[in-house]
């Protein structure tokens, strides 16, 4: 499989029944004093191995997420979001 700009490659393990998980990115919450915030940056998408059904597969090496920050994919889902907000 290739990457695409679309996507962001994580190392670390997904199970089978994970897919549509959230990639969450917390920033600040540093000695400076920032308050920590949670950003939805991805969902799962596949890992490696791809096995379908196969568990947790091990070792797995990596997650591939949907880059939910792409712009098109953000203008989208914002799009959507306005679209279906009542």
């Amino acid at each position: 499989s290739t990457l695409t700009p679309r996507m962001v490659c994580v190392s670390g393990r997904t199970c089978a029944g994970d897919s549509g998980g959230p990639l969450i990115l917390r920033r600040g919450g540093g000695d400076n004093g920032t308050p920590a915030e949670d950003v939805l940056c991805g969902h799962t998408s596949f890992g490696f191995p791809r096995r379908l059904k196969a568990g947790c597969p091990s070792p797995n090496p990596a997650t591939v997420f949907t880059n939910l920050r792409h712009p098109e994919i953000h203008s989208w889902l914002v799009q959507m979001i306005q679209e279906n907000d009542t």
